[in-house]
């Protein structure tokens, strides 16, 4: 019976690692499972809005949950890390001019094509 539980313990310690490891993406495929499940909930939920002259109306739970997925994958970072890239900050700079700036600039050629 021992061995049993040992096992199970060691089976459920692996199982919360990986869980943890992972809860981005299980996160988002149990929230697909849900949207596909129940699809007037989702409906219900995106109808919720929150509109302000600067914004326009902007969605109170979508807004929520990329809030909490930054800030929960902030807190994953460790310590150094965040140390090491706040010390390297022209690469930080090359990184947001980059999205910012050149991605969006890139985006506009397809425009010029003619079909």
């Amino acid at each position: 019976r021992a061995r049993a539980r040992t096992g199970r313990a060691r089976a459920c310690a692996r199982a919360k690692r990986l869980c943890l490891k992972h809860f981005l993406v299980l996160g988002l495929l149990l929230a697909i499972v849900a949207g596909v499940t129940v699809p007037a909930a989702g409906e219900a939920v995106a109808s919720w809005k929150a509109c302000s002259g600067l914004l326009g109306c902007v969605g109170v739970v979508q807004t929520v949950c990329v809030v909490v997925i930054f800030f929960i994958s902030g807190l994953t970072l460790k310590t150094d890390e965040v140390k090491r890239a706040l010390t390297s900050w022209p690469d930080a700079l090359f990184g947001v001019v980059s999205i910012l700036l050149i991605t969006p600039l890139l985006a506009l050629l397809p425009t010029r094509l003619r079909f």
